[in-house]
């Protein structure tokens, strides 16, 4: 028999870890080709219609990882799916979305969860566009195949003693929520579970230094990737249950660890123009330039904050946290001299709603944009199905998850249905996750 040659090496597998070698690693890359080899054996001998669900070897090789990774998670107990799962039998009262979970083994490996898997690995390849069913053939033969490699190394695979160390968070920094920056954002962008997510972000900073590079501004690259990655760990929001990073690492630690409900609570970054006004022993405070909002910043975030910006006749834009009931500063800082282009700046309607957590349009708007997008896709002619209609609505971010619900509910969305399915049922059944998992 020939011999499968090695395509996955180190810095494949170590592309989703925090730390830069292990002990295990060579294990688990081994185990990652085996899988590869199992995958590409499944896509070689199913027949296509068209080639959405083809992957290349790169994406083959990242797929083969991220199972690989969950594997090593369950194996080492460092609770990564046993977040999520806990997470969606909360709200659900099922382990996972989507299967029949009758069988299902809880703190062992199962095949509905790689098949689970499988299904977001393709959801997220595909900017969710398409709508592959959880239950399409082809997810299913690549989760058995899986699996059965996995049933045989489960007894003998070594847990990853640096990941469980990892998430063994030092006691010295657990009040720091700068320094608990790296957990939340490698958790949020290059864990198995959210990775690509990461390569999202990757391609919005290329392309954020490509436009930097053609407008002359190379030296200010840093700065704004900085920036950018600053404000995505505390700002994103996931496709699962609409929990952000930082709330994912609070179920990853567990409800008895103490960062559990600083992590939970954490807001979100507001990032906006303000003016220092005064500053004693314990706080600093800034004014909310638009709104008036004063903001007292802990001191002990401020090291390193430039001094020559405590000015009040400058306009500061900065990036504050609430955490642990104090307002803390995050990121960068930059300083603006008072203008008539920085006033534009600061009279803008996002300025007046900075501190609105939530906002949606009417839903006198929502039903006109829904109608919008109905009719548009219509006249685009033959090929677009009932189908797509109904996926195009719930892809659009202006409609909200309320709006979706109510007009599935009250059947203006017969055709809201995963690729392949001959009914909604399987929609129906999973919708609140579905409309989370789309609507962020």
């Amino acid at each position: 028999m020939r011999k499968k040659k090695q395509v996955i090496y180190s810095a494949d597998w170590l592309a989703i870890h925090p730390y830069k070698t292990s002990a295990t690693d060579l294990y688990y890359v081994k185990l990652s080709n085996r899988i590869f080899d199992a995958i590409e054996a499944v896509l070689d001998n199913t027949p296509f219609e068209n080639d959405i669900l083809a992957l290349t070897e790169d994406e083959k090789k990242r797929l083969s990882c991220t199972l690989t990774a969950y594997f090593e998670d369950v194996i080492s107990q460092t609770n990564i799916f046993v977040a999520f799962r806990t997470e969606n039998k909360k709200r659900t009262g099922k382990p996972i979305p989507f299967f029949d979970c009758s069988d299902y083994e809880e703190d062992e490996i199962n095949t509905q969860d790689i098949q689970f898997l499988i299904w977001h690995y393709y959801m997220q390849l595909n900017g969710t566009e398409i709508p592959f069913s959880p239950l399409n053939p082809l997810f299913s033969e690549m989760a058995k195949s899986v699996m059965t490699i996995l049933d045989e190394e489960y007894e003998t695979a070594p847990e990853n003693k640096k990941l469980q160390e990892f998430f063994n968070i030092p006691d010295d920094i657990k009040q720091n929520i700068q320094a608990l920056h790296t957990y939340i954002f490698w958790l949020g962008t290059e864990s198995y579970l959210f990775q690509e997510n990461g390569i999202f972000l990757q391609t919005d900073a290329e392309e954020i230094a490509e436009i930097a590079k053609n407008d002359n501004m190379e030296e200010q690259i840093p700065d704004m990737i900085n920036m950018m990655c600053n404000d995505f760990t505390y700002n994103h929001v996931t496709e699962f249950y609409a929990l952000r990073p930082s709330q994912w690492l609070a179920r990853v630690l567990g409800k008895d660890n103490c960062l559990y409900q600083p992590l939970n609570e954490l807001s979100r970054k507001y990032s906006g123009y303000f003016k220092y006004e005064s500053e004693n022993s314990t706080h600093t405070k800034f004014i909310h330039i638009a709104t008036g909002k004063e903001i007292d910043i802990v001191n002990r975030s401020l090291h390193g904050f430039p001094k020559d910006m405590k000015d009040k006749e400058l306009v500061l834009f900065i990036g504050f946290v609430r955490w642990m009931d104090e307002w803390w500063f995050i990121g960068q800082v930059r300083s603006y001299n008072q203008s008539n282009e920085i006033k534009k700046e600061v009279d803008n309607e996002e300025e007046l709603h900075l501190f609105d957590d939530s906002y949606e349009p009417t839903e006198k708007e929502q039903t006109a944009l829904f109608n919008k997008i109905m009719s548009i896709m219509a006249e685009d002619g033959p090929d677009y199905t009932d189908e797509d209609r109904a996926w195009g609505t719930m892809m659009n971010r202006d409609i909200s998850k309320n709006f979706i619900k109510k007009a599935f509910e009250e059947g203006h969305l017969p055709k809201l249905n995963f690729e392949g399915e001959t009914n909604n049922q399987l929609m129906k059944d999973n919708l609140n996750f579905i409309l989370d998992y789309m609507k962020r």
